[in-house]
């Protein structure tokens, strides 16, 4: 697939504080690449230097097509920004009727296009209606709506699932994704969510502190992460003592951090068992156990299980991950 976006070198720093630090990757025409991150580590920053909304303080960004006002790059924000007092109609249509003279297509082909793309999100019957009549799921749509009204050449999207209740949160994420496809958008996504993320990505970048620690699909990020912070973004890790390495069966160099998943750590029912179980709970239909091996707490997560609290164990891993220093 061809470059679209190329973020070459990009460093951004508000006073004494460096938000973006030397940022390079790319983005191919009609992905969907979602960035990211914990909070402050400058997901937000970066979807406004590719909006053009704030400047580099080094590095580029080209995008293969040029981004013109006829065919922007647009932001969508978090909080959606809809006018109150406009209709859902009126709110989809107002950056085509805020062209200048000149620039401005005909009314009707505006309500028609406007119209498309709300019967598009699964609104079009909401076109009469005013934002505080709508759900937070359906205020999204039209936000969507306005922004892809607009034909931008690169959609960008702020937490997008942030005010949505978890049910929402995946339809909406199945829904974006579909629409995405159908349309051929070439789009990033801001999330703090890898799970979210993981929904509507055909790649995912990770920044922790201003860094691009690694870029890749779902599968390439979890089953091989570049360092132990990577790691932790996507999932419960249990990071194995090296006092315990030969019990546990670990190989490793010296001074190595090994780690396994919760998911890859099993606790199997045993009456001589070096391990002991410290808690246990049923949660999103997998047991949650909470383990202790010679002072160290291990967390697993099985499909099943009746192992109670005080209860002993063996304790074994797979597919560890060994991070060097």
């Amino acid at each position: 697939m061809s470059v679209y976006v190329s973020v070459d070198n990009i460093c951004k720093s508000f006073g004494s504080l460096s938000v973006l630090d030397q940022l390079s990757f790319s983005i191919a025409r009609g992905e969907l690449v979602s960035l990211v991150g914990p909070s402050g580590s400058g997901k937000t920053t970066l979807l406004r230097i590719l909006a053009g909304i704030e400047t580099p303080d080094q590095g580029s960004v080209f995008h293969r097509d040029a981004i013109t006002r006829d065919h922007p790059a647009i932001l969508v924000f978090q909080d959606y920004l809809l006018f109150p007092h406009m209709t859902v109609i009126d709110n989809v249509s107002f950056g085509l009727r805020a062209r200048r003279r000149s620039r401005r297509i005909g009314r009707s082909e505006i309500v028609e296009r406007s119209r498309y793309y709300l019967e598009q999100l699964g609104v079009g019957d909401k076109e009469d209606m005013f934002p505080a009549q709508l759900s937070g799921g359906q205020r999204q749509r039209v936000a969507l709506a306005r922004a892809l009204v607009m034909e931008p050449r690169l959609l960008l999207l702020d937490e997008p699932f942030a005010n949505l209740d978890n049910e929402l949160k995946r339809d909406t994420a199945r829904f974006i994704r579909d629409l995405q496809q159908r349309l051929g958008v070439t789009t990033v996504v801001v999330s703090h969510d890898v799970e979210e993320a993981s929904e509507v990505s055909d790649r995912i970048g990770v920044l922790v502190g201003g860094e691009l620690l690694q870029m890749g699909t779902f599968s390439e990020i979890y089953r091989q992460p570049a360092t132990l912070a990577v790691a932790r973004m996507f999932g419960t890790i249990n990071v194995v003592p090296a006092a315990l390495w030969s019990k546990l069966s670990v190989q490793a160099p010296p001074g190595a951090t090994v780690c396994t998943r919760a998911e890859n750590t099993t606790v199997v029912t045993a009456v001589d068992g070096a391990a002991r179980v410290l808690n246990s709970r049923l949660i999103g239909g997998n047991m949650y156990y909470e383990v202790d091996l010679d002072g160290w707490c291990a967390t697993a997560y099985l499909p099943s299980g009746v192992m109670q609290r005080g209860d002993r164990c063996h304790l074994s891993l797979s597919d560890t991950m060994v991070f060097a220093l």
